[in-house]
């Protein structure tokens, strides 16, 4: 995963040039494009930059005084450039900061890179320009509103249905239950004593909003019995998906039903793949996507799965 180095204006071109342990052949270019970096940096105080060199390229991320974060289109600094490798490694990073995914400075030969690499976009003509674009990317949560299917989805008494706020106190719970929360990778407990049960909630609805996740709770017999989340869209047409029941309702074959609930939902986002993560010690769960999914990876103690949809 790549990361970015903060740039302020008052620093030197040579001494970012030191850090970044570039080859000779690529100093001159690279200094060029940073200089006129911390040049507007200078005259708009605004605007904050970060930069790495990465596949052969300058990758620069910019933060406006409008709070929205945005890339330029990967500078070449070599004849080794990876062009597609610099676009995925940029996606990648913005699932993970869970920021928007925008290129600017995009060249007319950029947008078919583009085109091969994603699913779904939007392009405008930067002003004053002839062959530069603004290019926002989507994932699928943007057409969630008329693909999503109808709810409830039902699969042999298992229900996938929206989260309410009858469901609060339920919700509340599972993001406490210790037994939960083993496996689940994040203990709430630990790192939000503070949370009202409303905070789970209202997570829940910004995410949505935002197109960082679409959550679902998980019912039997019109019970609350835990949420099935889809999370991390690449804008390559994968997502992951997560899956926590209460202790009391596992191995009766809610988390079974549950996934082939949620493959029929991923299907009719227009998503290609899914893919899960287990912690290896999490046997019930590997027994579980090992039913259904196909192990990618095995590795520091977790395993990958996938799901082919199409």
């Amino acid at each position: 995963m790549i990361s970015f180095k903060e740039l302020e204006p008052n620093n030197s071109v040579s001494e970012l040039t030191a850090l970044s342990e570039l080859y000779p052949q690529e100093r001159s270019l690279f200094e060029e494009c940073v200089g006129s970096i911390l040049e507007e940096m200078k005259e708009d105080t605004g605007v904050e930059y970060g930069i790495t060199v990465f596949g052969g390229a300058l990758l620069v991320r910019r933060y406006d005084e409008d709070g929205d974060y945005s890339f330029a289109y990967p500078i070449p600094l070599c004849e080794s450039f990876d062009g597609g490798g610099c676009l995925v490694a940029l996606a990648d990073y913005a699932v993970k900061e869970r920021i928007q995914f925008c290129l600017f400075d995009v060249p007319t030969d950029g947008l078919s890179e583009i085109s091969r690499l994603f699913k779904n976009f939007d392009v405008r003509l930067l002003p004053g320009e002839c062959d530069r674009y603004f290019v926002r990317l989507h994932n699928e949560l943007a057409f969630v509103e008329r693909r999503l299917p109808e709810l409830p989805l039902c699969f042999e008494g298992t229900e996938l249905t929206e989260v309410t706020e009858e469901d609060i106190p339920d919700l509340a719970r599972l993001n406490y239950d210790p037994r939960v929360n083993r496996f689940w990778g994040y203990d709430f407990r630990e790192d939000l004593k503070d949370a009202t049960p409303q905070y789970f909630f209202d997570v829940i609805s910004f995410e949505r909003e935002c197109g960082i996740a679409l959550s679902f709770a998980v019912r039997a017999d019109g019970e609350f019995i835990g949420e099935a989340v889809l999370s991390n869209f690449d804008y390559r047409g994968g997502c992951e998906l997560s899956l926590r029941i209460f202790t009391g309702w596992q191995g009766k074959r809610h988390g079974s039903h549950t996934l082939s609930l949620l493959f029929e939902i991923a299907g009719a986002l227009g998503l290609v793949c899914v893919y899960a993560t287990v912690m290896e010690e999490n046997l019930p769960s590997l027994r579980l996507m090992s039913g259904c999914m196909e192990k990618i990876t095995h590795e520091g103690g977790v395993v990958r799965f996938c799901r082919q949809l199409v």
